[in-house]
């Protein structure tokens, strides 16, 4: 990206966001310039195959670091390149968009398998969260408005969904000393009042309705559809295996066999755990509250989110319309 910055430099003589906006940018230039954005900001959000880093970050980090990592920090990466690959370089994000949609089917499917093999429970939703950014991503490929509200949407909605079951993760590691998933098993027995929390987060996480993910991925999927038909069905189904992720992760936790001190079984650390107090349930509550509120009152944050985007599409769209005329030409 500094690279890209340098050659803007020499090519354009400032760095100004909002002087290069007025300029117009030669077609070669910004097909490779945004190449260079895109790569610096994918690992970033993360985008497969440069993912890595983000399971092995969350499994590191503290609980108050995997909750802003997940609910704002992801984020940094596709706010920039919304902010300068759409704005800057749209013919650029107009070339390459079929490949970023394909490459995000591919994490789409890879995530999830993925994340079936892991065994520790950060991991697993940190897996759930590259499937989501990837979305959003997705999102940005169609030069609509409604898919760009969408993908900003699905931001809004997706922190308080990965923040609320980063700090579920949190409480159980308290209680057990542990994030392994096989050490679990009938923990809705033992903490009923974080069984019914949690699966209120995974509702959301799997996009059910009334929630603010639901909105999001209906509107990514209906602008996508109007562009990429095809490629949008492949997407929409290859989402039903996230949803198979977050379900049999919440079932392997919170049901079947309460897991004993006995020494030929896989035991808990601690038998009898205490079930969450006052402090954490007012988190989890007051996170699950602004998830169903976004959901039933969309219509005022996407009114929102449009006002401050229809110049921003409208622009895109006229400049990558008229590349497309002189090229035919």
């Amino acid at each position: 990206m500094f690279f890209a910055i340098t050659i803007l430099i020499s090519k354009y003589g400032t760095t100004d966001f909002l002087i290069l906006n007025t300029l117009k940018i030669s077609i070669e230039d910004q097909q490779y310039l945004w190449l260079f954005f895109f790569l610096a900001f994918a690992v970033k959000i993360p985008l497969f195959p440069l993912h890595i880093w983000l399971p092995e970050a969350h499994v590191e980090a503290p609980t108050i670091g995997s909750v802003i990592l997940a609910a704002l920090l992801l984020k940094l990466g596709i706010y920039g390149l919304m902010r300068f690959g759409f704005c800057l370089f749209p013919v650029g994000h107009y070339t390459f968009s079929t490949c970023v949609l394909i490459a995000t089917i591919g994490s789409f499917i890879y995530a999830s398998f993925a994340a079936l093999r892991q065994t520790d429970i950060k991991k697993i939703v940190a897996y759930s969260s590259v499937i989501h950014m990837n979305l959003v991503i997705a999102g940005l490929t169609s030069f609509t408005t409604i898919c760009y509200s969408g993908a900003v949407f699905q931001m809004i909605a997706h922190g308080f969904v990965s923040g609320g079951l980063f700090f579920s993760i949190g409480i159980l590691y308290d209680r057990y000393y542990t994030r392994c998933i096989w050490y679990f098993g009938g923990v809705a027995n033992l903490l009923p009042k974080l069984a019914v929390l949690f699966f209120l987060l995974t509702l959301a996480n799997i996009g059910f309705p009334s929630t603010g993910n639901f909105i999001g991925e209906m509107l990514i999927f209906m602008g996508l559809y109007v562009t990429q038909p095809i490629t949008t069905v492949l997407a929409t189904v290859t989402m039903f295996t996230g949803v198979i992720l977050s379900i049999w992760c919440y079932n392997r936790i919170f049901f079947g066999n309460i897991k004993s001190l006995n020494k030929n079984e896989i035991y808990n650390f601690i038998e009898k755990p205490t079930d969450i107090d006052k402090t954490e349930s007012y988190i989890l509550i007051i996170l699950i509250i602004f998830t169903f509120l976004t959901g039933i009152y969309s219509k005022s944050i996407l009114n929102l989110i449009e006002i401050n985007s229809a110049g921003i599409i409208y622009k895109a769209v006229l400049e990558v319309k008229e590349t497309l005329l002189n090229f035919k030409k």
